[in-house]
């Protein structure tokens, strides 16, 4: 799998393991907003990717829960 990667801050990588794809949404370098395309051509929202959507639901519940924990 290599495919680019567009940030909704305008920043593009390319990611070539699914893992690390996982690894940036459990850290946050990614969002659901985010687009990725195999093809260069077409694109997709990450959030709106089923297979994702578990790395999504825990990267925010984790992050919920560090925010009431600090409030």
């Amino acid at each position: 799998m290599t495919a680019p990667v567009s940030l909704s801050s305008g920043e593009s990588r390319t990611c070539t393991e699914l893992a690390t794809l996982q690894q940036w949404i459990i850290t946050g370098e990614v969002t659901r907003d985010s687009m990725i395309s195999r093809s260069g051509k077409t694109w997709k929202q990450l959030g709106d990717i089923p297979e994702l959507a578990q790395f999504f639901g825990v990267a925010e519940e984790a992050r919920e829960r560090t925010r009431r924990e600090s409030a």
